[in-house]
C-alpha cells in the first residue's frame, strides 16, 4: 500500500548478479503521477513466492543481528560506580600532558614584556649581520634547489627588511638572542 491510493501498487524487481537492473511498477490503472515514490510513506509489503503465494515482507528476518548489540550487555549494574567512575577529573599523567601543562619558557616570558634597559648597540649590529647571512642563504637554497622566482625572494627580503627597520623589533630580538645565549650549554 502506497499514500493515500486505495489498492496496492506491484513493483518487479530485476536483479544480476545481486546488482538491481530495474524496478518496474504497476499501479492497476490507478493515478500516480502525483506520487513522489521516493517520500510516499508505505505499508504491508508482501513478496511472492515460487508458487505465487503471498508473504508478509520482514527486512529484520533478513538481517543478520548486528555484532553492536553485545555492547549493550553487560553484567555491570551498578550505575552509581559507572557514575563515580565518568565523573572524576582529569589529570595529566603522560609527558605529552606534563609538556603542554608546563608554563612559557623565559624567553616568551621575556618577549612579552616590555625591555627594561636598551641593548648594546655592537649587539644589534652583529645580530642583524646575522640575520641577514642566514636568510641569504636560504634564499640562495630557495632560488638554486627549489626554483623560487627570484622576484618572490626580492619582495620577501624587502619585506623582511621593513620588519627589522623596526626599533621594538631589533630590540625585542636582541633581547631574546641574549637569553638564549644564558640559556646555552658551554663547557667549562
Amino acid at each position: 500500500m502506497v499514500g493515500d491510493l486505495p489498492d496496492p501498487v506491484a513493483f518487479q524487481v530485476e536483479l544480476r548478479n545481486g546488482r538491481l537492473l530495474a524496478l518496474h511498477g504497476d499501479a492497476y490503472g490507478q493515478d500516480t503521477r502525483a506520487i513522489d515514490f521516493a517520500t510516499v510513506p508505505f505499508d504491508r509489503v508482501f513478496t511472492l513466492n515460487d508458487q505465487g503465494d503471498s508473504i508478509p515482507f520482514d527486512p529484520a528476518v533478513l538481517m543478520r543481528p548486528s555484532p553492536l548489540l553485545a555492547l549493550h550487555q553487560h553484567e555491570d549494574d551498578d550505575l552509581a560506580a559507572t557514575v563515580e567512575m565518568f565523573d572524576r577529573s582529569v589529570v595529566n599523567q603522560g609527558p605529552l600532558e606534563r609538556l603542554q601543562d608546563e608554563r612559557p619558557s623565559d624567553l616568551m616570558a621575556l618577549l612579552s614584556k616590555a625591555p627594561q634597559a636598551e641593548p648594546d648597540p655592537e649587539a644589534v649590529k652583529s645580530l642583524m649581520i646575522g640575520i641577514w647571512t642566514v636568510v641569504a642563504v636560504v634564499a640562495f637554497i630557495a632560488v638554486i634547489l627549489f626554483r623560487v622566482s627570484f622576484v618572490v625572494v626580492i619582495v620577501g627580503a624587502i619585506w623582511l627588511g621593513a620588519i627589522l627597520r623596526k626599533r621594538g623589533v631589533r630590540t625585542a630580538l636582541a633581547h631574546a638572542a641574549k637569553a638564549l645565549g644564558r640559556a646555552e650549554f658551554r663547557p667549562s
